[in-house]
């Protein structure tokens, strides 16, 4: 598997689809700010709408073996934001995908 650019910051025209979202008063912390953990919840939901969308729920199960994140900048309520998806590898058993959290302007 090709190694990612950890350095790279996401492009948005390297996104293939966007789910939007919009943030709830109860997304904020008690900092003023979205909190890090949510941003897990934007991208299940992104890529669960996704997969009804294509119809692609229906036989399968989906697991999240790895994950991580890269926090470049804070989202606060009332933020609406766009969560770009993309397939980065496809193997046997597995999808491999790639998101970006995008504020909408």
């Amino acid at each position: 598997m090709p190694k990612r650019d950890e350095g790279a910051l996401a492009q948005r025209a390297t996104y293939k689809a966007f789910h939007m979202v919009s943030t709830r008063w109860a997304d904020n912390d008690q900092y003023g700010h979205i909190n890090n953990a949510k941003f897990y919840e934007f991208v299940d939901s992104a890529v669960n709408a996704h997969l009804l969308i294509a119809n692609a729920l229906d036989e399968s199960i989906g697991l999240v073996v790895d994950s991580g994140c890269r926090y470049t900048s804070s989202l606060k309520f009332p933020d609406v934001i766009e969560v770009g998806i993309k397939v980065d590898a496809i193997g046997t058993s597995s999808v491999t995908y790639g998101f970006a959290v995008f504020k909408r302007s």
